[in-house]
């Protein structure tokens, strides 16, 4: 009976820390694409009024493509494989500290059936299994999940939102500095002529002329 009792804790100690892998996954996917669009937006608009060089536009390529990279491994990836049981994830003892700060009556509690059980384990005593089980049916009505709350991270929407609102202004007002932009960066190994800034238009309405003989052209 003891025993039962332990592993449903366990249980929902280990349900808290798998919901605290996927709050930190959202956190990550919501930062990745906040600076992603950022940077884009930034290194963009750059391009199109510096008209920078084959060797300056390599730089910003591979610059935003290991920055980006080394990004999405240490807030997606990271989380994702913990999740998955992969690689070294917070311990128990650390989730209970986790849940204590949310419910403050908790913490000891269960940091104390932590303890208890170790001894428990490596001595049987009835009056420790005692303790054991008291300490579970004071905390089997708490709901470890709820101190990880999904709803925290709508902070991090204006981060993606603001970005995100410029990419899509640019792209109806003036797409040309998005699609001129991102094909130089793209091909970035690639030399591009700068435009003038200015356009010739020729006013005759035949460019045709005699042998020999003076030719105006209205430019």
């Amino acid at each position: 009976m003891a025993e039962n009792n332990f592993n449903s804790l366990l249980q929902k100690l280990d349900e808290f820390i798998r919901k605290f892998y996927v709050n930190r996954i959202i956190r990550g996917v919501l930062l990745f694409f906040s600076l992603a669009f950022a940077l884009f937006i930034t290194l963009v608009v750059l391009e199109y009024f510096g008209e920078f060089n084959s060797s300056v536009r390599t730089s910003l390529f591979f610059g935003f493509a290991i920055l980006m990279l080394g990004v999405f491994s240490f807030l997606i990836a990271l989380p994702l494989l913990k999740f998955a049981s992969i690689g070294k994830r917070i311990s128990r003892e650390q989730a209970s500290n986790i849940i204590g700060s949310h419910f403050s009556d908790v913490s000891d509690k269960l940091s104390n059936v932590l303890q208890l059980q170790s001894l428990a384990e490596e001595k049987s005593s009835d009056l420790l299994i005692a303790g054991i089980n008291q300490k579970i049916a004071q905390l089997k009505p708490i709901p470890f999940s709820a101190a990880v709350n999904f709803k925290e991270n709508k902070k991090y929407l204006k981060f993606l939102i603001v970005p995100l609102l410029l990419i899509v202004g640019l792209a109806a007002f003036e797409p040309k500095v998005i699609k001129d932009s991102t094909q130089r960066i793209v091909s970035y190994n690639q030399e591009f002529i700068k435009q003038a800034p200015y356009e010739l238009t020729i006013e005759n309405n035949e460019l045709k002329a005699f042998k020999n003989e003076d030719f105006k052209l209205k430019v």
